[in-house]
């Protein structure tokens, strides 16, 4: 019966480290998505910034008529 129940303590604990590995994966997996969005956002909002900067530089450079 010693046996039956060191048994189930060991499966216990193996379960419960498991659930601790798949956690940890899926909180590092979810950082790692979290960054990759982060990083997209930042790209097209560089790109953004440089459209209206191009914009902005080619109005500025267009003559004005007299007012």
């Amino acid at each position: 019966m010693l046996q039956g129940a060191a048994g189930a303590a060991n499966a216990s604990s193996a379960l419960a480290q498991l659930q601790h590995l798949l956690l940890t994966q899926h909180g590092a997996h979810s950082l790692l998505l979290h960054t990759q969005v982060q990083q997209a956002v930042a790209q097209a909002a560089a790109q953004q910034l440089q459209q209206l900067q191009a914009r902005a530089h080619h109005v500025a450079a267009a003559p004005h008529p007299p007012t």
